[in-house]
């Protein structure tokens, strides 16, 4: 019994990756969909950020909060491979709904669909 114990004392201080994505992912929608662009950007990849400036992202989050508001996630799945992982996830929205989304993890989860 008492190894038991220390096994489910080593496992639920253990990080936890699978959680960790579904975090910034949850994260990522919600600045993404009201318009805070400093926020989302953050969670982008270093390749994603070299690819657009801030200024042109945060304008692209502007005008999805102006034409979706605050959506919420509906459902979402994760699936994580080292230090890569997916995310396919659906809104009430159906035009938003993601499948397979990339995602990286480069000192914690970042999109990577650029």
């Amino acid at each position: 019994a008492g190894t038991t114990g220390a096994s489910d004392t080593a496992t639920s201080s253990a990080p936890d990756p699978s959680g960790d994505l579904e975090a910034a992912v949850r994260k990522y929608s919600s600045a993404f969909l009201t318009g805070d662009g400093s926020t989302a950007y953050a969670l982008l990849s270093k390749r994603c950020q070299t690819e657009m400036p801030l200024s042109d992202f945060a304008a692209i989050t502007e005008q999805a909060a102006d034409t979706y508001g605050d959506v919420s996630i509906k459902s979402l799945n994760v699936v994580v491979d080292g230090d890569k992982g997916t995310a396919t996830y659906t809104y009430p929205v159906v035009t938003l709904n993601q499948t397979e989304q990339p995602w990286v993890n480069q000192e914690g989860w970042k999109w990577d669909a650029c």
